[in-house]
């Protein structure tokens, strides 16, 4: 199927271009090209940073510009629909499964307001942006164009 077959020469020149892209991602980015979906959302950050790395090199990529989130993202887009400290306990209960998550979530302080956590996220999206300034989506959250 096509979706295989551009996934197949994302990880293939990924891997020429020293960028790291796991099959997982490549493949989801080929479905979100082949299939006009809308948006991807992601936790790994290296493959967000090699997506926009391949962009120049791989002409199918061109459809993904600010549709890629990433986890703080959407964690940003929860924060106004969910209970502050639900969220913050939810990401600080397994604080290793993302190490960037845990950072913004301040999750070695036992207080921690939810005004600082959002700040930390944003902070940390928009470093992501300086790495990622075209593929990633435009706004502090998940839904932002």
């Amino acid at each position: 199927p096509p979706e295989v077959l551009l996934a197949t020469r994302l990880e293939e020149v990924a891997l020429a271009n020293k960028v790291e892209l796991d099959a997982g991602e490549s493949l989801l980015c080929s479905i979100l090209v082949h299939r006009s979906m809308n948006r991807l959302i992601t936790g790994d950050k290296r493959a967000i940073r090699a997506i926009e790395a391949l962009l120049p090199q791989v002409v199918e990529l061109s459809v993904l510009r600010s549709r890629i989130a990433c986890l703080e993202q959407l964690l940003t887009s929860l924060s106004g629909r969910l209970r502050p400290g639900a969220l913050r306990a939810a990401v600080c209960s397994a604080p290793a499964v993302d190490l960037a998550l845990s950072s913004c979530f301040s999750c070695r302080s036992p207080e921690v307001d939810q005004e600082s956590w959002v700040e930390g996220a944003r902070s940390y999206i928009e470093h992501l942006r300086g790495d990622a300034p075209t593929i990633l989506s435009g706004g502090p959250t998940a839904w932002d164009d």
